[in-house]
């Protein structure tokens, strides 16, 4: 049995700015809750660049909780040790990290960023990312928001997530509803 309450919450629809790999999060994130968003990405095609990156305990987690540990795992190997160098390439020392699956649950895992990116970008049904569209604007008017881009289109929903002083939307949103 549902309470009235629970029967008359719209589910919002959220519009993301930017395919980057936050926005491919928040996306993967929303696609798992059943939230309704779109991703607008200024690119005309997707251009999976830069070099190795470490992921450890603090967003792992995510990961695992989308379902998604499998495959990363196929990307990624763990870091052993970290070794600290000078100007000079001599090596100052060396930190060890055999123990942290022991104290957190996951090893820091080191991959290479366009792997992880063209993973993430799977996750995400292709007519969920409308390419070549720049975000110039935000607005917002009459509880909802609006996005107005560069090839003069606009596009409404009830959240923005993806520009840096609009975050906040998508934060009080969390917050609310305690999802």
């Amino acid at each position: 049995m549902t309470s009235s309450s629970q029967t008359d919450k719209k589910t919002p629809v959220v519009l993301i700015a930017g395919a980057g790999l936050g926005g491919l999060m928040l996306g993967m994130v929303l696609e798992k809750a059943g939230i309704e968003y779109c991703i607008f990405e200024r690119a005309l095609k997707v251009k999976p660049l830069g070099a190795a990156m470490v992921l450890g305990p603090t967003i792992l987690p995510v990961f695992e909780q989308l379902g998604l540990m499998e495959e990363f795992n196929k990307i990624a190997v763990p870091v052993v040790s970290t070794d600290i160098y000078n100007d000079n390439m001599k090596v100052l020392g060396s930190v060890k990290m055999n123990n942290i699956i022991e104290t957190s649950g996951f090893d820091n895992m080191i991959f290479a960023r366009p792997r992880l990116y063209e993973m993430m970008l799977k996750q995400i049904p292709e007519h969920k990312i409308l390419m070549g569209k720049r975000v110039l604007k935000m607005q917002e008017k009459d509880d909802q928001v609006f996005i107005h881009c560069s090839d003069n289109t606009s596009y409404n929903g009830d959240i923005v997530g993806g520009l840096m002083e609009h975050t906040h939307y998508l934060s009080e949103y969390v917050q609310v509803t305690g999802r």
